[in-house]
């Protein structure tokens, strides 16, 4: 999609203070709570020699007795105890979940893991939409949430418009200038505690969305019934490094989505759904936090009863290891900035390109001196603005006079230069060609009965006759109206530089005089190089416009694509 699209069905219809009012009322009590996901800190490295004092008198002894027969340092032993210990603290939450003698994790071990992705799996189609490519726009869309007062400041100070009224800077590069300025003094009043709040939501979409990813598979995959007597099990060695991907993922997922985090995921991943006051968003609205809840209330209670943290102590022997605090979130405020600057480039674009329509539209009206643009019945489809004005010019400037004119020039005219006369017959033939394919382009059924535009008599050179019928090429509309209206601007240029020559021309240049203008116009009376140039600045006019008004509507195709 483009960069703006979902942000515009998103912040059409409200403002951000607006919306949130709305939603405040709209929004059900569903209670989201701020508990941390996970209770385990980092810790110091384990004391050994203070562990091994605190030990109980036997069960010193039995240290001493299995260092003596084991050949192994006491500490070593030590550490032995205190993981066989956490051993069955793991069996009793987990009801024998794993075997440090057999190096194996069991059935009931695997049943949590496939609930865990469960609860995660209930935020995938959320988070992805907020994530990925799309990642600085949803980080727009949740500054309109939680900084809505500097997100609405951002839209004003990106609104071309807007400033335009407001400074009253009508020149192109300095409006630019003017908006570039003030949208970098808005983000600079993005500071202190409004950057740590969008921070901490970036933080937990950014490892919310690493979960939403874990390939659980992995895990799932190594548990296999090695005969038919047993549960599933599976050997340390073969996941424990998915494990401690998967612990340095849970542990960094410390802080929860707040309710706005979540409200913002829903209705982002819903295309911004359409904000009224319906108890249907509402009761919508109050599943999804219920549900959310409950999947978060999940993630907990894996992290309380399971504790990879524990489980990995176990399979690496270690009572020394820790999970890794994932990062992520960091380049939030850089992407929001730099969406913001291309918002601000697009709204540019759009506004400048809206003035030029404005103007093309209001130099057709001029030119063809009616207050309304000209319309096509049969035709609303690709460059029809350019069909309509070229097939209004047709109608009224070329069939009224400019016709009889450049057919005076043709059959009367004598030229120096035979060139000349060769392009503005060709010219000519060619435009009544254009004039019938583009009435069959608007129109399907439209037949010729050559009484809108007079056939240019047996005295001018015309058209080849047509070859036989080639193999039939398929055309899109838009090439087809493209090569329609290319070749109408082409053949005006021609006799737009065959007329100036006529009038203005120099002996010896490439478009020369008549040599029996004089006569012509002695014959036709003065009125004929009034004509002739009125005719020339007529043309001159309507192929600039009808350049410009191509120029648009292919800019706006290319848009859409």
């Amino acid at each position: 999609m483009d960069n703006s699209e979902t942000f515009d069905k998103l912040v059409r219809e409200l403002n951000p203070l607006e919306r949130r009012e709305l939603l405040d009322k709209l929004t059900p009590e569903t209670v989201i709570e701020a508990v941390p996901m996970v209770e385990f800190e980092l810790e110091e490295k384990v004391d050994l020699e203070n562990e091994y004092n605190e030990l109980s008198f036997f069960n010193k002894i039995l240290v001493v007795l299995k260092s003596f027969f084991s050949g192994k340092d006491k500490y070593q032993i030590t550490e032995s105890v205190l993981l066989k210990r956490l051993e069955r603290e793991v069996l009793k939450d987990c009801n024998g979940a794993i075997s440090l003698s057999r190096f194996e994790l069991y059935e009931p071990f695997l049943d949590e893991i496939i609930e865990l992705c469960e609860a995660i799996k209930f935020f995938k189609p959320y988070i992805e939409m907020a994530t990925g490519a799309n990642r600085d726009e949803f980080l727009t869309y949740l500054g309109s949430f939680k900084i809505p007062e500097i997100d609405n400041q951002l839209r004003l100070c990106t609104d071309f418009s807007f400033i335009e009224k407001k400074t009253g800077i009508i020149n192109e590069f300095d409006l630019k200038k003017e908006v570039l300025s003030e949208l970098e003094k808005t983000l600079g009043k993005v500071t202190g505690d409004l950057r740590k709040s969008m921070f901490v939501e970036s933080r937990t979409i950014a490892v919310l969305g690493d979960l939403v990813r874990f390939n659980f598979k992995q895990i799932e995959k190594f548990f296999v019934v090695k005969n038919e007597r047993d549960f599933k099990s599976c050997r340390f060695s073969d996941i424990d490094s998915s494990l401690e991907k998967l612990s340095n993922l849970l542990f960094s997922f410390k802080v929860p989505p707040d309710k706005k985090l979540l409200e913002a995921l829903y209705l982002y991943s819903n295309n911004g759904v359409k904000l009224d006051e319906s108890e249907e968003l509402g009761n919508e609205l109050e599943k999804f936090f219920t549900t959310a809840q409950k999947s978060l209330d999940d993630i907990r209670y894996f992290n309380q009863k399971v504790s990879l943290e524990r489980i990995l102590k176990i399979i690496k022997n270690s009572l020394d290891y820790q999970p890794k605090n994932i990062g992520g979130g960091e380049d939030w405020f850089k992407l929001y900035s730099s969406y913001w600057q291309k918002r601000a480039e697009d709204n540019y674009r759009v506004f400048f390109m809206e003035k030029n329509r404005q103007r093309i539209y209001r130099d057709i009206r001029m030119y063809l001196e009616k207050p309304e643009l000209p319309t096509l019945k049969n035709y609303d489809g690709v460059f029809k603005v350019s069909c309509a004005f070229l097939e209004s010019f047709f109608k009224t400037k070329f069939t009224m006079t400019m016709n009889d004119i450049l057919k005076k020039i043709i059959k009367d005219g004598r030229f120096y230069k035979k060139s000349n006369r060769d392009e503005i017959t060709e010219a000519y033939t060619t435009l009544i060609k254009v004039f019938h394919d583009l009435k069959k382009f608007i129109d399907p059924n439209y037949k010729s009965d050559n009484s809108d535009v007079e056939e240019i008599d047996e005295h001018v050179k015309t058209q080849p006759e047509e070859e036989a019928p080639k193999e039939v090429v398929s055309v899109s509309p838009v090439d087809t109206a493209r090569s329609i209206l290319d070749t109408a601007i082409d053949c005006f240029t021609k006799i737009i530089n065959v007329v100036y020559g006529i009038l203005y021309g120099k002996s010896g240049g490439k478009y020369d005089s008549l040599s029996n203008l004089a006569k012509l116009i002695s014959l036709q009376s003065n009125d004929f190089i009034i004509d002739l140039n009125e005719m020339y600045e007529d043309i001159n006019n309507f192929n600039k416009i009808l350049q410009d008004i191509i120029a648009l509507e292919n800019s706006e195709i290319v848009e859409q694509i």
